[in-house]
């Protein structure tokens, strides 16, 4: 028998797959930030634009030392901050030690 094509008897591979899929992206993820470059304006005129955002410092598994060569070594003109340094008040002071470096 089957349910809109797929057999049945396969159906629980469905969970599965997604709580796969959610736990390598959970174990991934605080462990290799994401980076995107943009740059704004042209020759000498152009402004590069650091945009760091979703810390959540109790989760992410970078350390400070790390972050901050990251951030020294981007050559970035600006340094925006755009939210998310913790995700509760248990890692909120590992935030502010980031964001005080």
């Amino acid at each position: 028998m089957t349910a809109a094509g797929f057999p049945i008897d396969l159906l629980w591979l469905l969970p599965v797959g997604v709580v796969l899929a959610v736990l390598v992206r959970t174990l991934w993820e605080p462990r290799h930030p994401e980076t995107t470059h943009t740059r704004l304006g042209e020759g000498e005129h152009a402004l590069r634009v650091l945009l760091l955002t979703d810390l959540h410092a109790g989760l992410n598994q970078v350390s400070i030392a790390d972050l901050l060569r990251a951030v020294a070594n981007s050559g970035a003109d600006v340094l925006l901050f755009a939210g998310d340094a913790c995700s509760g008040r248990h890692d909120a002071s590992k935030a502010v030690r980031i964001l005080a470096s």
